[in-house]
């Protein structure tokens, strides 16, 4: 299907990472991960099999947004060599176009990643339903409906 909204998390790559990361932790999709389940290793045991599983060789920087979501949401910690790699990774999308909102949305990420001291956050995302009844009611917010 592609992307449907411009968060971090409107697309099918951004939630197949999500959902490989939750296979990983033994979790269901609508599952999320708490603090404990995403210690330091088990964060370099992700990051390895994205590496390994190609999942940074095209556009490497949707799997660290990704992984950002996803540590802080459960609130665990995220160290600092993790955290320049996602900064850097949010850093090289920011300096491409984006389309629609999506640089808005990259600079909360930025921010949020910047500011993230072990507190749970949560970032405004649309899910695919909420996104589809807005694109039947007219609302376009960068995503082209044309073929």
């Amino acid at each position: 299907m592609g992307w449907w909204d411009c968060g971090i998390m409107g697309g099918d790559t951004p939630m197949d990472y999500r959902d490989g990361i939750h296979d990983m932790l033994g979790l269901g999709w609508d599952d999320e991960p708490t603090a404990d389940q995403l210690p330091d290793a088990r964060l370099r045991e992700i990051i390895q099999h994205a590496e390994t599983d190609g999942w940074t060789s095209h556009e490497p920087w949707i799997f660290w947004e990704v992984l950002a979501v996803v540590v802080m949401k459960a609130g665990a910690d995220m160290p600092a060599d993790i955290r320049a790699d996602i900064l850097s990774a949010v850093g090289d999308e920011l300096a491409m176009d984006n389309w629609g909102n999506r640089h808005e949305r990259l600079q909360e990420l930025r921010r949020a990643v910047e500011a993230y001291d072990g507190t749970p956050v949560t970032l405004s995302e649309k899910g695919l339903i909420e996104r589809i009844v807005e694109l039947v009611e007219g609302e376009q917010d960068g995503v082209d409906t044309e073929d």
